[in-house]
Order: C-alpha cells, then structure tokens, then sequence
C-alpha cells in the first residue's frame, strides 16, 4: 500500500479508479511518479442473485477509498 497522504490544492495529479467484479483500485500519480495506491474489495454481490451487485455500495466504497487515499473532502 502507498502512504497517506495530503493532496494540495495546488498540486497536479491523475488519479485512476479501477471498479472490477470484486475490488476497487485508486492510483495517484504526479507525471511519472505513483503517490499512493491501494485496493479493497467491495463485497456488492447481492445475496441469492447471482450476478447482481449493490451499484451504490461500489460507488459509496470507491468515494471512501478516494478520501482516504488522497485526503479528499467531500463536495
């Protein structure tokens, strides 16, 4: 896992989001330099419906790897 870190708000850099089948990857970069990266599953499966996954419990679990990794505020 990458350090914690606080992201400046004059501080330029790409972040990419990995949403798979089972886990959500961040990746922080600043042009050829990774600041941070991190994984975690998101457990969305619903129970008894094979196939199906809780869209808002991928997009709640993303927007809190995002926080943590990169000391983001919410809007």
């Amino acid at each position: 896992m990458g350090e914690f870190f606080r992201i400046s708000e004059q501080t330029m850099c790409s972040v990419g989001v990995d949403i798979g089948t089972t886990t959500i990857k961040v990746c922080v970069v600043q042009g050829t330099k990774i600041l941070t990266e991190s994984q975690v599953r998101h457990n969305a499966n619903v129970d008894g419906r094979l196939g199906v996954q809780d869209a808002r419990k991928i997009i709640t679990e993303a927007e809190a790897l995002l926080r943590v990794r990169t000391a983001l505020k919410p809007l």
